[in-house]
């Protein structure tokens, strides 16, 4: 992962140094503009890549707990996004991380719904595993895109926040796909798995 990340890193440096070579022989002001907008975009992403790494090192390093899923949906809501939580006392065992895992699927409605507003969480049992559906009204994701959205450096942005969701996830045996409908908003459906799941009332 270290030398993914320096190579990464290396390659917008690279990209930082030519715009400003571009920038040092232009005198249009638009132009200097322009090139400073593209410098900027790429410290951005060197920030996140940072930030994805020191998250990434903390994965699994403390033990998984039982977390309240209504708590972790509070601590990541985001004022751009109305969330109905339907969830109950509902908790899960996860990595402490699970929170960048609510985290990210608010900031991808808001990154990449575009018209979105508003984010539906319910849970349904099937089989003795509960589904926590997290489904939104934006414009939803293509067939060909649903899964390569989990790949690690994937998307519009830095492509580190889905990957991180299923790495997060995996821990303890929970898994993570989107199963929307393309213009009817996406669905990312969560599979808790049988033991790592309760409910509040249920605990003496």
């Amino acid at each position: 992962m270290s030398d993914v990340n320096r190579h990464d890193i290396k390659n917008k440096m690279m990209i930082i140094q030519g715009f400003l070579r571009f920038s040092r022989k232009t005198k249009d002001i638009g132009e200097i503009q322009s090139l400073l907008d593209k410098i900027q975009d790429s410290a951005n992403d060197i920030e996140h890549q940072i930030d994805f790494t020191k998250d990434y090192q903390d994965l699994g390093v403390k033990s998984p707990n039982w977390l309240n899923l209504s708590d972790m949906i509070i601590l990541a809501s985001n004022p751009a996004i109305q969330i109905t939580d339907e969830t109950g006392n509902l908790q899960i065992f996860a990595d402490p991380l699970f929170e960048k895992v609510m985290y990210n699927l608010v900031d991808n409605i808001i990154r990449h719904g575009e018209c979105a507003t508003e984010v539906h969480v319910s849970v349904v049992t099937k089989q003795e595993n509960i589904f926590i559906f997290w489904t939104d009204n934006g414009v939803g994701i293509p067939a060909n895109q649903k899964e390569r959205i989990f790949h690690r450096g994937y998307g519009k942005n830095t492509g580190f926040g889905l990957f991180l969701s299923r790495e997060i996830l995996a821990i303890t045996g929970m898994t993570i796909q989107e199963t929307g409908e393309r213009g009817k908003g996406a669905r990312f459906e969560i599979t808790v798995p049988n033991g790592n799941w309760r409910y509040e009332s249920e605990v003496s």
